[in-house]
């Protein structure tokens, strides 16, 4: 908890330099501002996710009604998946799909699974790599795929997907991501 705080503040400071950009003379650099400060503000909240998570005290979801293919897209634009990358990005999402959420939390779990699907791309010799995101209406809500032309999960790794701490396939990773993905969707009503 020590280190995330001292994190957080330094994620706080970063972010209040950033938000001057906004009114710097290059407008590349103005136009970067918006996002950066959006990104820091995202990456200030995890750190104090982390936190919560550690005491099981995470928020209930704030509902609205807020379109869903925005979101992709934002998870897209922070983990470099724009024209030029090395993998290809398919947003497969009407535009007018709306859905009843959080959208800080919604975003999360998109990131964390776009995000695991680049890292499963990653050790992969496939020229070819791909990512498609699609989302339908079913009974009862809407059902988000985010899928992936990698070489698939050990079936060791399947036992401790969702767990804590536990649940990562690469070295070095916490294994949080999945596992604070399927609380928040739970907390949704989803599974």
């Amino acid at each position: 908890s020590k280190i995330n705080h001292d994190m957080r503040n330094i994620l706080s400071s970063a972010q209040l330099m950033s938000d001057r950009l906004a009114d710097a003379g290059d407008p590349v650099a103005r136009g970067l501002s918006s996002k950066l400060v959006r990104t820091l503000g995202r990456a200030i909240g995890y750190s104090s996710e982390v936190l919560s998570y550690g005491r099981a005290n995470e928020t209930e979801p704030r509902r609205a009604r807020i379109p869903l293919r925005p979101l992709v897209e934002d998870a897209a634009e922070i983990l470099g998946l724009g024209a030029g990358a090395d993998i290809a990005f398919e947003i497969r999402i009407d535009r007018d799909l709306m859905i009843d959420a959080d959208a800080e939390q919604v975003f999360r779990v998109l990131y964390n699974l776009c995000r695991n699907a680049v890292q499963a791309l990653e050790p992969d010799d496939n020229p070819a790599r791909r990512i498609v995101v699609s989302a339908a209406r079913r009974a009862g809500g809407t059902e988000v795929t985010v899928d992936d032309n990698g070489p698939g999960m050990p079936p060791k790794a399947r036992d401790n997907l969702f767990s804590a701490f536990r649940g990562s396939v690469r070295a070095g990773g916490t294994g949080l991501g999945l596992a604070i993905a399927r609380e928040l969707i739970e907390a949704h009503g989803g599974r």
